[in-house]
């Protein structure tokens, strides 16, 4: 139980006042008096909830682990979120130079909107990260993660041995792109 008295109230006028409350629901009223000492409380009580604790939000299931390249065009992030008081859940992409999207989805509960698949991506290199929020506007973050995308297939040239030469001895010498990650030979 907290009390809190205003002696300088300003009559036809808001009357402002803070309370430093700890996390939890309160109910509430207001009692005021004139100078002739008759007074009364507002008609009704009203609930209060302090909410002080930060929402915890995680990567879930099926989310590619920090700078992982892949040769496909979409990235699918989902997360897990543990809140009382939800609100709503915000999903950014960027790109090396740009933002690409901004999702903000509202939260009904902690389980509703918590995924998104960015489709039709060109090559390149992506971040991205999850925001969520409580109705008290605390708010947590997920890590920004990295991504590449490449959906060009790795080049790869002959320096040496020229083609329908004779040799007697052969060193083989190529030339790959840079997205090339493993070479297999094939002799026959």
């Amino acid at each position: 139980k907290i009390n809190q008295t205003l002696t300088n109230v300003i009559n036809a006028s808001d009357n402002l006042f803070s309370l430093a409350l700890n996390g939890g629901s309160y109910l509430w009223n207001v009692w005021c008096n004139d100078t002739w000492g008759s007074g009364k409380f507002a008609f009704q009580n009203r609930t209060l909830y302090v909410d002080t604790i930060t929402p915890l939000i995680n990567y879930g299931g099926g989310v590619e682990e920090n700078n992982s390249l892949f040769s496909r065009t979409y990235i699918y992030v989902n997360v897990s979120i543990t809140e009382t008081n939800p609100m709503d859940i915000i999903f950014v992409l960027y790109n090396s130079t740009i933002l690409v999207n901004s999702t903000t989805y509202s939260l009904s509960n902690v389980n509703s909107n918590n995924s998104i698949n960015w489709i039709n991506l060109p090559n390149g290199e992506y971040n991205y990260n999850v925001t969520t929020r409580d109705k008290a506007n605390n708010l947590n973050s997920t890590q920004t993660r990295f991504i590449t995308l490449n959906t060009n297939p790795p080049t790869i040239s002959f320096v040496s041995p020229l083609n329908n030469r004779d040799y007697s001895s052969v060193l083989v010498n190529i030339t790959t792109s840079s997205s090339a990650v493993y070479v297999w030979w094939n002799n026959g």
